[in-house]
């Protein structure tokens, strides 16, 4: 090496502004540090090797800075496409269960009911996955309550409460008092 530090090399100053870009929205100590710990390490391993391929090598162990920042600050860097939300089969799943309850609600109310009760808990327990996908699970859930809600509608307008089924004549439950 002939006065150049391993930093002024432009492979590692390229590979080092991409890092600083990737960590933008890190905190900023966070950030420094994180870009002290990549120069002191890259000036380390070229301290001994600094041809070009040694170079090429050390920053290819190191990987993408992209990768490098994501483990430092999961929340830096501009977000990548892939961060819109990613289908899982489970909150698939409760989607179809849900859909299907409301489907089933007009043939048979008797299998939608449990049906959507099982699509509820589902989209509960979910909710609490790591990596679910939480747009899904809200509409399977949304869509689970239907059901219910129209059951609970029929039963309000075809069989109103109506006095006390259990202690007919007692006063004050839907009977008039003598």
């Amino acid at each position: 090496m002939t006065g150049e530090s391993a930093i002024d090399r432009p492979l590692v100053a390229a590979y080092l502004r991409e890092l600083d870009l990737a960590l933008v929205g890190a905190d900023p100590r966070e950030r420094a540090e994180t870009l002290a710990a990549i120069e002191h390490h890259v000036s380390d391993a070229l301290a001994e090797d600094s041809s070009p391929e040694a170079t090429k090598r050390v920053l290819a162990e190191l990987g993408p800075p992209s990768a490098i920042a994501g483990a430092a600050s999961p929340s830096s860097g501009p977000q990548p496409a892939s961060a819109v939300p990613k289908s899982d089969r489970l909150a698939t799943g409760a989607l179809v269960l849900a859909c299907s309850s409301i489907v089933l609600m007009l043939a048979s109310p008797l299998v939608a009911v449990p049906l959507a009760l099982i699509t509820i808990i589902m989209s509960i327990v979910h909710f609490r996955a790591p990596g679910a996908n939480r747009r899904y699970t809200w509409l399977a859930l949304g869509l689970a309550l239907v059901p219910l809600v129209l059951v609970a509608v029929y039963l309000l307008l075809f069989f109103p409460p109506t006095g006390n089924d259990i202690n007919p004549g007692v006063p004050g439950f839907g009977y008039p008092e003598d």
